[in-house]
């Protein structure tokens, strides 16, 4: 994809996103503001925090403003915030930074990647001994997505189109987070969970899930009904 074409079809959905100081959060309502708040619960002020995938800068300027100092890359120049943050134009894959870092935060960014193992890798280098590295990614656990799966061959967010326009190809468990920080030796903090995920109009996924309910009950397995999983951990 061009920078034209990725600017073209950010503009064509930017009523649908919400706004920080005018730049649209290209992301699920609310998302940046839960990362903000876990990131500031993390660091010390004015901690060095890396934004890869940035995009137009929204997280990144939020994070500025909660009196971080901010770094942001991407492989489409497209920030509209370069004079409050440090801006790299570069691919998650190159990862060619001064660092060290406080936290690094990659926010809906591996579902687009090809190889979320050597993205994370790339970056382990550039994290301070005790920073955070801080990951979301659409909930791919979630009860419905295992009813999408279960009924089309597809977890949720990643149909035609999120694969077509938004890049999304690469599911991410929590499972594979664990273990690539465990190869990496990042110490596995804790997975959350962010915005509650919207139950299906009723027909057979409504019906599946429903059943699934009913058998995770028999199982004592805890309902999963959010959007996006968050993962954290530390360098040690």
């Amino acid at each position: 994809m061009s920078r034209e074409s990725v600017k073209a079809y950010y503009e064509a959905l930017e009523d649908k996103f919400e706004r920080y100081k005018g730049i649209p959060a290209l992301c699920e309502p609310g998302l940046h503001e839960v990362i903000a708040d876990l990131v500031c619960d993390l660091v010390p002020p004015k901690a060095r925090v890396l934004d890869v995938g940035c995009g137009r800068g929204a997280l990144a300027l939020r994070l500025h403003d909660r009196g971080l100092a901010v770094d942001g890359c991407d492989l489409f120049d497209l920030c509209e915030c370069k004079d409050e943050i440090g801006f790299i134009h570069c691919t998650a894959e190159e990862a060619d930074f001064d660092g060290p870092y406080d936290a690094i935060c990659m926010i809906e960014l591996l579902q687009a990647t090809e190889s979320p193992f050597e993205v994370i890798r790339k970056h382990v280098e550039h994290l301070k001994p005790g920073g955070y590295m801080i990951i979301s990614s659409p909930n791919v656990a979630s009860d419905l997505s295992r009813v999408e799966f279960f009924l089309r061959g597809r977890h949720l967010y990643f149909e035609g189109h999120n694969v077509t326009q938004d890049g999304s190809i690469t599911p991410v468990h929590e499972w594979q987070i664990r273990h690539i920080f465990q190869e990496l030796g990042i110490n596995y903090l804790e997975t959350r969970g962010a915005l509650e995920e919207r139950q299906p109009p009723k027909g057979v996924a409504w019906s599946l899930l429903k059943l699934y309910y009913a058998y995770a009950r028999t199982r004592s397995i805890p309902p999963n009904d959010s959007k996006i999983s968050i993962f954290v951990g530390q360098r040690p």
